[in-house]
């Protein structure tokens, strides 16, 4: 059955790094399915309806939370943006990026990464302050059990500037140890005074609309058993949706009446078209006790057949003598 849709432009500053789908269900109990959202990567929100406002037509209302990364390249910071959402005009300004903390020993963050909807991925930076750390136990990291780490992804690199990211070098050279387990990996790093960025990928092991936005711990300390990071938690704010819908029925509108037989349906115990009534005779059939035609009535003598008792033609009568018999 074709179904009704609704097609919803949004600005390409906000357009999805993902497609996804998810549900919209009706307010009440959050059980019965009202529409079926679909976001796609060109920026569009494709509603499909089923009969639910059709039956609900009074009072209607849509409400739907979609989450979604903003293309921040694509903005002027410090300056207003107007942004155009098919239609309704919002005014945006993002507020600039704020100075490094020198004295900030760990930071670690995770993302949703683009068209790899399954896919996360981790990022962590520490020694901002460029000191010199022996054997840094860097780092235990930890993720919720609907993670697996994605083989060959771990990429620790190091910068002289966060913002410029400016001589940027592969330090695998200075990549101790690395132990990948179920729940996470541990590695260990050389001496080095650089600031330090891990980057990694892990893979969600459920489909993403069944899973919670994925979370991950780490501890990290310097040689001398000094804590950079105690359980420092990250989480992924996973691209997705919710919603919930409502509506009231109209009363006065038309409702079929029950039991009523559908229109060219013959009523209940009434025979169809053509057809005889009940306990009434078919055409061209005998009524009930009637004979058939050119049949004889109950005890008539069958055309030529003697009556009962008559003796048959031809046949002398009882006691008379037979034909050229002597009487007695």
């Amino acid at each position: 059955m074709k179904r009704d849709q609704a097609v919803f432009h949004m600005p390409k500053e906000v357009s999805f790094r993902t497609d996804f789908d998810f549900d919209v269900k009706k307010t009440t109990l959050m059980k019965q399915l009202v529409t079926q959202k679909q976001t796609s990567q060109n920026g569009t929100v494709t509603t499909t309806f089923n009969d639910y406002f059709s039956k609900h037509p009074l009072n209607k209302r849509n409400v739907n939370d979609i989450l979604t990364p903003t293309g921040l390249t694509l903005f002027n910071r410090e300056k207003e943006e107007t942004l155009n959402f098919d239609g309704t005009v919002k005014t945006v300004l993002i507020d600039p990026d704020p100075e490094p903390d020198q004295t900030e020993k760990f930071s670690k963050w995770g993302s949703q990464a683009p068209k790899i909807h399954k896919s996360c991925v981790g990022l962590s930076v520490s020694n901002l302050a460029k000191q010199t750390l022996e054997k840094l136990d860097h780092q235990k990291d930890r993720w919720s059990t609907d993670q697996e780490f994605v083989e060959g992804s771990l990429e620790p690199f190091f910068v002289d500037d966060t913002k410029t990211w400016k001589n940027y070098t592969i330090a695998k050279d200075y990549l101790d140890s690395f132990h990948v387990l179920n729940d996470g990996f541990d590695i260990k790093m050389k001496t080095f005074n650089r600031i330090l960025y891990v980057n990694y990928r892990t893979r969600l092991k459920t489909p993403v609309k069944e899973s919670n936005d994925p979370v991950n711990a780490v501890w990290v300390a310097d040689g001398a058993g000094n804590p950079l990071a105690n359980n420092y938690r990250a989480h992924v704010a996973l691209a997705g949706g919710k919603g919930h819908a409502s509506g009231e029925e109209d009363p006065n509108g038309e409702k079929p009446k029950k039991d009523e037989p559908k229109k060219d349906e013959p009523k209940k115990d009434e025979p169809k078209k053509d057809e005889p009534k009940k306990d009434e005779p078919k055409k061209d059939e005998p009524k009930k006790d009637e004979p058939k035609k050119d049949e004889p009535k109950k005890d008539e003598p069958k055309k030529d057949e003697p009556k009962k008792d008559e003796p048959k033609k031809d046949e002398p009568k009882k006691d008379e003598p037979k034909k050229d018999e002597p009487k007695k």
